[in-house]
């Protein structure tokens, strides 16, 4: 009997889901409401983010969340009502923000993202496309002090969990 999986969502995720479940003889149906890579994986400009450890909802979330009210930071875009309708969800969603939780969740998506860059070169070069792949990094501007402090203080965050910045 042949196993068959379905994976939903045509993205990166699920594209690399859908391959490894194929490597190893798993019969495989890929679904996504739009073409492939139009959504998240769009979004996100085929950036491999290994420096994305800091969930949206940390501490430096409370003394922000004034500023989110209005619906206005290209940080967050939120329905309230939908947010509202569903008070369980945003309670649950502030109460990971705490400094207790941090360490964990961050240790968490360190370990998601820690072979992120290896595992895409292994792929786009049994693709054939290898010279797709530019690790050129990031480069980040700021036009204030406050900026450049806050620069600083990820540049620190970031070194003290050994990626580089």
């Amino acid at each position: 009997m042949t196993q068959t999986a379905l994976v939903l969502g045509a993205g990166m995720v699920g594209v690399s889901c859908a391959l490894a479940l194929q490597k190893r003889g798993i019969a495989v149906t890929l679904i996504d409401r739009r073409e492939p890579g139009c959504e998240t994986s769009y979004g996100n400009a085929g950036v491999l983010a290994t420096s994305s450890i800091v969930p949206l909802n940390n501490p430096s979330l409370f003394p922000k969340i004034a500023g989110y009210l209005g619906n206005r930071h290209p940080a967050l875009n939120l329905s309230w009502r939908r947010a509202l309708s569903r008070p369980g969800w945003l309670l649950r969603f502030l109460w990971e923000a705490r400094p207790s939780q941090a360490a964990a969740r961050i240790a968490a998506l360190q370990a998601l993202t820690a072979s992120t860059v290896a595992r895409h070169r292994a792929l786009m070069a049994e693709a054939g496309v290898p010279h797709r792949l530019r690790e050129t990094g990031t480069l980040k501007l700021w036009r204030t002090e406050a900026g450049h402090a806050a620069a600083q203080a990820e540049h620190d965050f970031l070194k003290r969990h050994g990626i580089e910045f």
